[in-house]
This record gives structure tokens, C-alpha cells and sequence, in this order.
């Protein structure tokens, strides 16, 4: 293991030959040492654990972890990664060298994601990928270690959830004159179904003599294409018992010539919103999100006394911790009911 004295410099060196990860000789060369065992011990640090590691820059390896990701994923949840990762992601870390990339560029990196004044809870997702990156690279191209480290904690701040009460919605629904906005909103005060649920329901997913709505599907726009797709999840195919005003309102809807097609609703989601919130402001309640809705739903249902488990089956969530999750703010003022009911006991 030679070392070599730079006569210029006054400092060490070493110089090598090695086979890289992909069988290939290389040569490398290594400067600034003050002392040859310096030099020495840098050379047998870089052969036992370098050598083989890939050199391939980073804007390569993404390539090949979107490539794999779109094969295994669902074309919606692709698009959102792969923005995620080209926006956030790639332009920091595009031409450096996978091998090269350590905590203090992490560091650096997370830096600017902060200075964007990104939500902690994105940043947090933000990392996730980079850390599914690096992974992707150990079990594929051979890197030995992931340069994530944990994620530090930032000071959290609770997102507010926004809904209406009953009443609010009332004041709302009376300034909706066309049948089709009518009963989608309805629907998703309602049921709590998702907008994309909503928009993909055909007269085939609904039995007006049981009063059940199926969901089985979800509607999107990807890329300018109008795609049916399964539910967000498994647990979000789910039979929807409706109360008995909607099952009327449905049948209405059904007898109007118009709107007797295969599918409920043939607006766009863009229309859907605009009407939305013209209609919001006219009816001057609170300004909320369509999503909200959905909000608004299980806030009726928590307000109503259902468990988490109960409230969790209607809204397809996938375990009543999930449910509890989103909406525990919604279940603190049952602390005081429970005060209540152990004085009642005693």
C-alpha cells in the first residue's frame, strides 16, 4: 500500500488502483496528507469500504426509483411522488454523486426545506422519500448505508380542521338551485364520502329499496384524462347506509330526464368547486374546503355520540386509530361527559 511524499506541497498522497461496484478498474488519487500513515489508512478505508459503492450521480438513481415506484404503485399516487420528489428533492441533490452524499448535505438540504416555510408535517413527508431513495440505492445498486438519519422533531403545530354544523350547511344548501349540486352536496354532508367517491358513482353502485350506497371506486383526472380507479384504499370500498330524506332525493333526482345517465354527476371537479364556493359566499357561512364536508360529516357523527370504530366504517378509514388521529380535537368535550356520568354513578 504505497504512499507518496509531494515534494511541492510538503504533503502526503496515495495513489491506487481499484475494481468498482460495477467490475470496472479504476485509478484513484488522494492528496493533502501530512503524514503517509494518514495517507495509508485513508487508502485501506476507501478499498474496504468503498470501492465497491456506486459512483452514479443522483439525478440517475431518481430515474430508475420513479421507473420502479410506476410500476408498483397507483398511477395517482405515482404523480404525487413524482412531484414531490422532482420539486423538493432532485434539485438539491441532482449532480452529486450518491456515494458522496453525507449527513452535512442532509443537513444543508432540510435547511432549505425549512426556508421554503414548508408544514412540518410535509417536510417529514418530503424526508420519508429521500430515505425510500437511499434504500432503493442500498438494495439495487449495491450503497452501503443511508445518509438519513432521523428526522429531527420540529415544534409541532395542530392543523385546524374546518366544518359546518347542520345549520350552516342548511344556510348553504339553500342558495343551490341545479338538481345535480343539490344532491352531490347533500351526498357528501351526508355520507362523508370523498369527493372523487361522489363524482365516480353510477345509479349501479346505489339500491334506493335498502337505502345503500356502494363505494367501489374513485374518480381523478390524471394528466387531462378523466380515470376511474379503486378507492384510496382497501378498507375505503364500503356499503354507506343513507337516511330516508336522501333515498327521496335521490329517486327525484333519477325521474329528471337529464341527469338519468350512467354516472350521478357529469360535472368537473374545477366546477364542482367554483360553484361551491360562489355559492359560499352568497349564502355568507363560513368558508371551508369541499373536503370540509367530509369533516363536517364526522363531526356530526362524533357530536352524535358514535364511537371511533363506528365513525371509522362509515368513513372508510382503515383502523378507528386513524379516526381519532384526524379528530380527536372533536372528542374533548365527552372529558366533561365522562365527569358527568361517574358523579351520576356515585
Amino acid at each position: 500500500m504505497p504512499s507518496y511524499k509531494s515534494e511541492r506541497r510538503n504533503t502526503w498522497y496515495c495513489s491506487f488502483y481499484f475494481t468498482d461496484w460495477q467490475g470496472k478498474r479504476k485509478k484513484k488519487k488522494k492528496e493533502g496528507f501530512r503524514t503517509k500513515k494518514e495517507a495509508q489508512e485513508w487508502e485501506r478505508k476507501f478499498l474496504e469500504e468503498y470501492a465497491e459503492t456506486p459512483d452514479i450521480p443522483f439525478d440517475t438513481l431518481v430515474k430508475a426509483y420513479l421507473a420502479d415506484s410506476k410500476r408498483r404503485i397507483k398511477a395517482t399516487t405515482y404523480k404525487t411522488r413524482r412531484i414531490l420528489v422532482n420539486h423538493h428533492i432532485l434539485p438539491f441533490f441532482k449532480e452529486m454523486c450518491i456515494n458522496n452524499i453525507n449527513k452535512r448535505n442532509i443537513n444543508e438540504w432540510k435547511a432549505s426545506l425549512v426556508q421554503k416555510e414548508l408544514t412540518p408535517a410535509y417536510i417529514k413527508e418530503i424526508y420519508w422519500h429521500l430515505k425510500s431513495i437511499f434504500n432503493f440505492a442500498i438494495e439495487n445498486y449495491n450503497l452501503l448505508r443511508n445518509p438519513c438519519g432521523k428526522l429531527t422533531r420540529t415544534n409541532k403545530t395542530e392543523k385546524k380542521i374546518q366544518y359546518w354544523t347542520i345549520d350552516e350547511f342548511r344556510t348553504f344548501a339553500a342558495y343551490n338551485r341545479l338538481p345535480q349540486y343539490i344532491v352531490l352536496f347533500y351526498l357528501l354532508f351526508w355520507t362523508g364520502m370523498r369527493i372523487g367517491e361522489a363524482t365516480a358513482l353510477t345509479w349501479d353502485d346505489i339500491d334506493l329499496e335498502t337505502g345503500t350506497i356502494s363505494i367501489t371506486k374513485t374518480y381523478i383526472k390524471l394528466y387531462g384524462e378523466k380515470i376511474i380507479t379503486p378507492p384510496k384504499t382497501y378498507t375505503s370500498n364500503r356499503q354507506i347506509v343513507i337516511p330516508y330524506f336522501i333515498i327521496h332525493m335521490l329517486q327525484d333526482y333519477k325521474r329528471i330526464s337529464k341527469y338519468s345517465g350512467s354516472h350521478l354527476f357529469e360535472a368537473s371537479r374545477s366546477s364542482i368547486r367554483r360553484k361551491f364556493e360562489r355559492d359560499t359566499v352568497k349564502a355568507n357561512v363560513k368558508k371551508i374546503r369541499i373536503h370540509d364536508l367530509r369533516h363536517s360529516h364526522a363531526s356530526m357523527l362524533i357530536n352524535a355520540g358514535f364511537t371511533p370504530i363506528e365513525v371509522a366504517d362509515r368513513l372508510g378509514h382503515s383502523s378507528a386509530a386513524i379516526t381519532l388521529r384526524v379528530y380527536s380535537h372533536f372528542y374533548t368535550h365527552r372529558r366533561a361527559e365522562i365527569a358527568d356520568r361517574i358523579a351520576q354513578i356515585i
